[in-house]
């Protein structure tokens, strides 16, 4: 039985790294250590084995066993273990940024994020370096003589808290090569006499003799331009291998000049011949090469267009179109191409024609992407995805922001937990804001939380409306705050579009990038665009992509949000709304200095990890009561509103959709014109069959001697009289059978080809001929 812990251990023998399996469950008798970390033969890491037979063994017997790799001179790493356990109030990142701050960064190494949200970094095998608890300080240990570390992706449960291990994002082994120790943590873990000095360094056990240090350099040397590794950090690491290992060490610039030679060189493993013309055979070769190199994924199949993840030095990784010119980058760096010649074998380009046919391929051997995400989330059925890194049953990409620890989530949720996530989020951290409504406010806390649970809603979910009287009232940043917990950051802003082209191509472009919230700030004018209220009900968006005929078929997932002064909006906006309403009754919001946090953006940044909990832990409480559907009906937002009604009727948060009649209300200026139109043509034409041209005489003085003429805009312009004529019938069109309080517009006979219309009472209503 081949599982993923065994193909995981057998990838770490193959780097060279010992394993030996772990207790997945319970004690071991023989065992002080908490249940993860308890090996399951009597010699722990004694026993642990680069074998693959012998790990094929250990696992078939124990599948689900974690896994240890032992540290020290057998692996060749050493291990800076960074302790947090918040709920032990256990801080080595606290201890971690004294150290540095005192010495000096850490160089770019390999680290994996700890069950507990702590934090290792696996450095090149550091010679009579021990393991340490504390030497550096409160909860900073090193592993390494007689050590061993928990490994990914192994899994623990302890205490009622659970979590897993994973290698962080672009840093696992696969992505960085080791870095030697720094000279300053050497300095710190060197052991020291009775006293007080540092002692004699330890004796070389691993020394490279006079006759073997131009090969060994040359051999380690080409490992790490396979890895990926320029020549100045080959020369680097080269440097401190001469230094610590060669008896005696090579002069620098024999070892600078190794470094340069190896350098100039990419030795990938699969070879692939560009001159073969067999397209269909070439392409497939390619394709496999390319997959192989896609392990883990960074590149994926996303609405139906090819795109990968790039590392972004602003933030989390951005999406971004495979290209040609990017096909054929990884091409070149995942095989060698060559061309045969008479003579000999030449190096060769990855063939353009290999690349275009690839780019064509209908079902390109990659995963599927949905969503990209910047913290945990829940999916459909309760799972919860908190390791870093593609989860295909989710088909979500989770990218958390380097050093962010979410403490784990209770086990089983009480309803104290629950109380205390509902206190955290709707009165701490949204308690400043001036709602109006208590449903205003938890509005604003549906928003937060759809962040954490959009897979378990199918369906579309409504714009959230952030609305008040006073510019400074707080509705921007209202905005960052329902983000902040979700992407650690400002939404940032897309501002409306002039017309439905530019509606389209701005969502277009927004949605590409697979945002998780998109927010039209500060509205300026009318909302009214047909784009928008497409996409809003979207599941998928299809468009055109900007200057290309490729049609993309884009996952609509993002929480969407609009912020404005009182703004207007259209009919078709407006039902597919829900109002967030502010309101701090002064003349000047923004002057303002009763807080419960005066700078209440540091105090989100420091408590994301917390804020995070608290949305899953109300998530969690709803999964563990059995999922209930609120019985709210929503139109085309129905099961949004019956799930996260549910998750609001198990936290026992009232107000939910409660200021819905009073929104549609005031918001409905389409409603309120065109009643008031209609309530005139009754008044003056009743049950006749009138034209448009009848009914634009509504708008014309003198009426009646007491009656004026019509002050309501229908959206008929300032054209001539013909002109608005023609508009006039046109929204006659598209209000055909729309009621307006007790009388509905109906459609009459068409008299000397002009179309009449006549207005049909609750009392006249009848079976329509």
């Amino acid at each position: 039985m081949v599982t993923g812990m065994l193909d995981a251990a057998i990838a770490y023998a193959a780097r060279g790294w010992p394993v030996f399996p772990l207790s997945p469950d319970g004690k071991i008798p023989f065992s002080k250590e908490h249940a993860c970390a308890a090996p399951l033969h009597q010699h722990g890491f004694k026993d642990a084995s680069t074998d693959p037979e012998t790990i094929r063994a250990w696992w078939t017997e124990h599948p689900l066993s974690n896994i240890g790799i032992a540290t020290g001179a057998r692996s060749r790493i050493t291990v800076l273990d960074v302790d947090v356990k918040p709920w032990e109030d256990k801080a080595g990142d606290t201890t971690l940024a004294a150290l540095l701050e005192q010495h000096g960064t850490l160089p770019a190494t390999p680290s994996q994020r700890t069950w507990s949200g702590g934090r290792q970094y696996v450095f090149a095998y550091g010679v009579g370096v021990r393991n340490s608890a504390g030497k550096l300080g409160d909860n900073l240990d090193t592993r390494g003589e007689g050590g061993y570390i928990v490994a990914p992706p192994s899994r623990v449960s302890e205490n009622g808290r659970r979590g897993e291990y994973a290698w962080d994002l672009f840093a696992g082994p696969d992505d960085l090569p080791l870095a030697p120790l720094p000279p300053w943590l050497l300095t710190l873990l060197a052991p020291e006499t009775t006293n007080g000095h540092p002692a004699p360094a330890a004796p070389v056990d691993d020394a490279i003799p006079d006759g073997q240090r131009n090969p060994t350099l040359t051999s380690l040397a080409g490992t790490m331009r396979r890895r990926g590794m320029q020549p100045p950090e080959i020369a680097a690491a080269l440097l401190e291998v001469n230094r610590r290992r060669c008896q005696p060490p090579l002069p620098d610039a024999e070892v600078q000049a190794i470094a340069a030679s190896v350098g100039r060189y990419t030795l990938p493993s699969v070879e692939l011949n560009a001159g073969n013309l067999n397209l269909a055979e070439i392409t497939a070769e390619a394709w496999r090469a390319f997959a192989a190199a896609n392990a883990p994924p960074l590149t994926f199949l996303m609405g139906g267009l090819l795109v990968r993840l790039e590392p972004d030095d602003a933030g989390p990784p951005v999406i971004r179109p495979v290209t040609p010119d990017r096909l054929r980058h990884s091409l070149a760096r995942c095989a060698t191409w060559y061309m045969p010649t008479k003579k000999a074998r030449v190096d060769a380009l990855p063939p353009l024609h290999v690349v275009h046919d690839m780019l064509a391929q209908p079902a390109p051997p990659v995963p599927v992407l949905d969503r990209l995400v910047e913290a945990p989330v829940f999916t459909r059925g309760g799972t919860l995805h908190q390791v870093p890194g593609y989860h295909a049953d989710g088909r979500i990409f989770y990218a958390p922001a380097p050093g962010l620890t979410v403490p784990p989530v209770p086990t089983p949720v009480t309803a104290a937990h629950v109380a205390q996530a509902v206190e955290l989020l709707l009165w701490n951290l949204l308690g400043d804001f001036p709602f109006v409504e208590n449903a205003d406010g938890v509005h604003a806390l549906a928003g937060l939380l759809l962040l954490f649970g959009r897979e378990c809603i199918d369906g579309p979910t409504p714009l959230h409306l952030v609305e008040k009287p006073t510019p400074g009232t707080g509705a921007t940043f209202l905005a960052e705050a329902m983000t902040l917990p979700a992407i650690g950051r400002s939404p940032g802003g897309m501002t409306e579009g002039r017309d439905e082209d530019e509606w389209r191509k701005r969502l277009t472009a927004k949605l590409l990038t697979s945002p998780a919230a998109v927010n039209i700030d500060n509205l300026r004018r009318r909302l009214d665009s047909a784009a928008l209220s497409s996409a809003i009900t979207a599941t998928i968006w299809e468009d055109r992509l900007l200057g290309q005929s490729e049609q993309a078929r884009i996952p609509v997932r993002c929480l969407w949000i609009a912020t404005g002064n009182n703004p207007a909006l259209s009919d078709e906006i407006t039902r597919r709304t829900i109002r967030i309403r502010l309101d701090s009754k002064t003349e000047r919001p923004w002057l303002r200095t009763t807080f419960q946090h005066p700078d209440l953006r540091a105090w989100m940044t420091a408590r994301r990890g917390d804020l995070i909990q608290a949305a899953l832990i109300l998530w969690q409480a709803w999964f563990d009561a059995g999922q209930p559907l609120a019985k709210t009906p929503l139109g085309m937002f129905d099961h949004w509103a019956k799930i996260l009604g549910g998750v609001f009727e198990v936290a026992r948060v009232p107000g939910f959709l409660g200021n819905l009649d009073t929104f549609y209300e005031d918001s409905d200026a389409d409603g309120a014109a065109w009643r008031q139109f209609v309530d005139a043509w009754w008044t003056l034409l009743g049950e006749k069959d009138v034209s448009a041209t009848d009914l634009w005489g509504l708008f014309k003085p003198p009426i009646t001697s007491t009656m004026s003429p019509l002050d309501v805009d229908l959206g008929l312009g300032d054209g001539s009289e013909r002109s608005q004529t023609t508009r006039l019938g046109k929204q006659l069109s598209a209000m055909r059978d729309r009621q307006f309080g007790a009388y509905r517009i109906d459609k009459g006979p068409v008299s000397r080809g002009i179309q009449k219309w006549r207005l049909i009472t609750a009392k006249t209503d009848g079976p329509r001929q």
